[in-house]
């Protein structure tokens, strides 16, 4: 075993395993360990825990490419945190889990297991074993549970009275950005649910509801469209803005004569040639304009795009045509109208086709915008959520309340059990799990109490985010729940003058807070059970080697490295954006154009990781890496990039799927339909919107962004 280890034996025969390179590496194990987690969570905690209810702060994240996020979403702000500690990346999924399962309190289960692990430490300092610890949690979980279950009342769920759904969602949105249009938000979200709902199942496809956000006007003209709205307009200008009793053919083939799958040429030596040529084209056209008319459609919506000719020959048969246009939107479009999308001209049919009663363009103030408005469609549980907003950071912060609020009115379709928020179930748990603890004879009691005490870190935190005495305040209400026997008190957070959370109308999910208890408990506990922790580190010789390589390519034996010694490394002659990165690295940590041994350790690593993660620039975002691939082809420094620039970034992206032609005509296209000042090139802005048109088919593989 010469890669693992020596395998040696001591005097009574046992084999023992010797593992090499031990004596580089970084080692935390026992309580040292434990403290070192409990350190990293409560960082993060401590992070969000201003965030926490109604009157809580909001995080200003800003991405390496200076774009702006404003936001209290826990998951949101964790997702755009850089965290490097292990433990910090456990808090970091737990979120993520909350919100992919509930979609509500992820900042709540956070604030919560780092209130857990903070008491742990009081009880590891007491020299209580951590397994014991962990066993109380969880045996103080389940009582929490099961009082949780015995609090809980039922909501009806009436289709002709939705005020009960609409106070739930109005409790979600009431930390939000968007909590000036509470009321008007949280109706739209009951009332997209209801429109998707499956009663006989209980639960809520999200795919029939689209959420599309437009910037420009006001929160308050956000709007819920019975249909679907997709941002393209008709292919032509002077096609007609409005179809009504629409027939829908609903294509992923393109408008293009048919093409050899093998490479070819083709040699036009003559005049004739060229028109037989022409000619032969636009038969090709005619005749998949006709197999469209023949089959009853009187408007295309396609997946591809089409040129001038085909366009033209469109408008001259009087059918309206809708081009490039997503997979994500093809898909929602043919489920709405019930039509089938069609891969080739010769399968289309009149029973594949989608019905939509009236189609039309929206327009929006003085700007060129518009979006094409689909309604009374075929299936009318298809619905989409018109946002609309001052600047695309409203825009976005409202998308993601919307979000949370649906989640919130679904959980209710799948169980209508309620309790209330402001901390009264965290508080009324926190009394019943200190009173069993008084039952336990084992030393698990120490860890219950700890558990009652965390518990009671929702309501301190939601008290001193509000300017209030949060201890004062919270003992307060403890003592008036016990002395009225009334777990529906909590902490008044806007000042209305009553603790009492029904007449708050303050409302959260059971199933909601259920999850919060059993998912921060089960981290704590496999958190605790970590008491041993290794971090790789250079060895002695490796560290030799680079340091010989280092000089190696110092040639003037000064301690520095060129740019042009740079280039001669494997690692970078191999990386398609080998050069890019040496020029950031030494425009951010190099001086005088030359870079030490530290920062050569460092670019090597660079090139080795599977991603790019460090200061100076994130790889983790796709546009980051649009960005870094933008400025890497932009080789004259204007801020553009010009048809054969875009061919290649195309060229490398494809990976072979597509045929050479076709990323020509796409190219074409692009420049044609993008390129507002005639220079024959594109910004940033268009690249990305070229990306995305191509990302919507699947044709593509885009390993790059991968």
């Amino acid at each position: 075993m010469p890669s693992v280890g020596t395998l040696a034996f001591d005097e009574f025969g046992r084999p023992i395993l010797i593992l090499r390179g031990q004596e580089s590496k970084k080692r935390l194990f026992g309580i040292e360990a434990h403290k070192s987690h409990i350190l990293a969570a409560k960082a993060v905690a401590n992070t969000l825990k201003t965030s926490l209810g109604p009157r809580g702060m909001d995080k200003c994240m800003v991405s390496p490419d200076g774009d702006i996020t404003i936001t209290n979403d826990g998951a949101t702000i964790l997702s755009m945190m850089h965290v490097e500690n292990e433990i910090g990346k456990l808090l970091v999924q737990l979120s993520k889990s909350q919100d992919d399962e509930i979609g509500d309190g992820t900042t709540g289960v956070v604030v919560l297991a780092g209130a857990l692990l903070e008491q742990a430490e009081a009880l590891l300092d007491k020299g209580i074993h951590p397994i014991r610890i962990a066993d109380g949690y969880e045996l103080a979980a389940k009582i929490a549970l099961d009082h949780l279950d015995k609090i809980a009342e039922s909501y009806p769920l009436d289709l002709k009275k939705l005020d009960p759904l609409i106070n739930t969602a109005m409790t979600t949105l009431g930390s939000k950005i968007i909590n000036r249009c509470q009321r008007q938000m949280a109706e739209i979200a009951v009332n997209a649910i209801m429109n998707a709902a499956d009663m006989e199942r209980r639960d809520v496809n999200f795919e029939l509801i689209n959420v599309q956000g437009k910037v420009g006007g006001r929160l308050e003209d956000t709007m819920l469209v019975k249909g679907v709205v997709v941002d393209k307009t008709f292919s032509h200008p002077q096609m007609p803005k409005e179809v009504r009793n629409a027939k829908i053919a609903i294509l992923t083939c393109p408008f293009e004569p048919p093409k050899p799958k093998t490479k070819h040429k083709l040699d036009i030596t003559n005049v004739e040639d060229y028109k037989k040529l022409r000619e032969y084209e636009k038969e090709k056209f005619i005749e998949m304009i006709k197999s469209i008319k023949d089959s009853g459609a009187n408007l295309v919506i396609c997946q591809w795009g089409f040129d001038d000719e085909a366009n033209h020959l469109l408008l001259s048969h009087e059918l309206p045509s809708v081009r490039w246009v997503g997979g994500p939107e093809i898909e929602l479009i043919a489920i709405a109208t019930g039509g089938r999308i069609v891969p080739r001209f010769q399968e289309l049919t009149s029973q594949k086709l989608g019905y939509a009663g009236y189609i039309h363009e929206l327009n929006f103030g003085t700007t060129s915008d518009h979006m094409l408005c689909i309604e009374q469609c075929a299936k009318s549980n298809t619905c989409t959520i018109f946002v609309r907003g001052g600047n695309k950071m409203i825009v976005e912060e409202a998308k993601r309340a919307l979000h949370d609020a649906l989640c919130v009115v679904r959980n209710l379709v799948r169980d209508n059990r309620i309790v209330y928020g402001g901390g009264a179930c965290e508080i009324s748990c926190a009394i019943e799990v200190a009173k069993e603890a008084n039952k336990i004879p084992t030393i698990e009691q120490y860890a219950i109490r700890a558990y009652a005490d965390a518990l009671e870190s929702v309501p301190l935190a939601l008290a001193e985010n509000s300017g209030f005495s949060p201890i004062k305040i919270v003992s307060d209400v403890k003592s008036q729940q016990i002395a009225q026997n009334n777990s529906r008190l909590g902490i008044d957070c806007l000042n209305k003058g009553t603790n009492d959370m029904k007449n708050q109308l303050v409302i959260e999910t059971l199933i909601g807070k259920k999850q919060q208890i059993s998912l921060a408990t089960q981290l704590v506990r496999m958190i605790l059970k970590i008491d041993d922790i290794r971090l790789p580190g250079f060895a002695v010789k490796q560290v030799q080697r680079l340091y010989s390589r280092f000089k190696t390519l110092d040639k003037r034996d000064c301690g520095y490295l060129t740019r042009e010694n740079l280039l001669c490394i494997p690692e970078v002659n191999i990386n398609p954006l080998g050069e890019r990165l040496i020029d950031v690295i030494m425009e951010d940590y190099g001086e005088n154009n030359q870079i030490n041994f530290k920062q050569f350790i460092f670019l090597l690593a660079k090139f080795r990781r599977a991603k790019f993660k460090s200061s100076i620039t994130e790889y983790n975002t796709r546009d980051s890496k649009l960005r870094f691939l933008f400025d890497m082809y932009d080789r004259n420094h204007d801020m553009k990039i010009d048809r054969n620039e875009l061919l290649e970034v195309l060229k490398m992206m494809v990976g072979g799927n597509i045929h050479d032609d076709q990323i020509a005509t796409i190219a074409d296209h692009t420049i044609n339909e993008l390129d507002t000042d005639g220079d024959k090139s594109i910004t940033f802005e268009e690249f990305c919107k070229t990306l995305e048109r191509i990302d919507a088919d699947d044709k593509m593989s885009m390993k790059f962004l991968s």
